[in-house]
């Protein structure tokens, strides 16, 4: 008589609790998880090479104080930061209106009134904002960075300047185009912008994320060539 198939039973461990017991920082609990069910666990395993190694200060990694690069990408390393420590405060309001090209700031933080519209940022949090990054940053003001990002001949040189695929990634975001290719509008736009953000967090400097297939993409749009 054949012996009976063994089925090894799933076992349900407490993932997201077992990697935050090992030090894993993880800010978002219901979407670490609903990550945890769509790619695995053991996916996450090439991500612990570089946490083997002594943490880097991300205070220090995103300090413009200690970088040389424009200001514009300093700016934005420092919203990155912002969001990987969960600050969501005035400076980081200050930060997303900045990006988003807004003349008049919203503020995230406070509920949607009419027409599913954020209120406008009071005019004591803005500038405590603005005083933030310039503690930070000497040289930052809203109107000129504003002017900066708005200004689409300057972004095409700053995305020739860029260091690796997270920084032209994030330039090319900010010069507007029509991409007729929604696949790869999303891996613009949404994938790599957002998605791989917060679960683990590999040194950008270092660690170039975005895939050749995307950033040769960006570099059409960039060129004008993305019809």
């Amino acid at each position: 008589m054949p012996s009976p198939p063994l089925i090894k039973p799933h076992l349900e461990y407490p993932l997201v609790a077992r990697l935050k017991e090992r030090g894993m920082i993880i800010p978002d609990e219901a979407r670490a998880i609903r990550k945890l069910s769509q790619i695995g666990y053991y996916r996450l395993s090439g991500f612990s090479y570089p946490c083997s190694r002594p943490r880097f200060d991300y205070g220090v990694h995103f300090n413009a104080l200690n970088s040389d690069k424009d200001d514009i990408i300093t700016l934005i390393y420092m919203r990155r930061h912002f969001e990987l420590t969960d600050d969501k405060g005035d400076a980081y309001q200050v930060l997303s209106n900045l990006l988003h090209k807004r003349e008049r700031a919203i503020d995230t933080r406070e509920p949607k009134g009419t027409g599913e519209n954020h209120p406008e940022m009071e005019g004591g949090k803005f500038s405590s904002g603005c005083d933030q990054l310039i503690n930070v940053m000497p040289s930052f003001s809203y109107s000129d960075m504003l002017h900066r990002v708005e200004d689409k001949d300057s972004l095409k040189s700053l995305y020739e300047s860029c260091s690796n695929g997270y920084e032209k990634l994030q330039v090319c975001r900010l010069i507007e185009h029509e991409e007729n290719n929604a696949v790869v509008e999303k891996s613009i736009k949404q994938t790599y912008h957002i998605e791989n953000e917060f679960i683990c967090q590999l040194d950008l400097a270092e660690f170039d994320t975005i895939p050749e297939y995307v950033i040769s993409k960006c570099d059409a749009i960039v060129s004008g060539d993305s019809a």
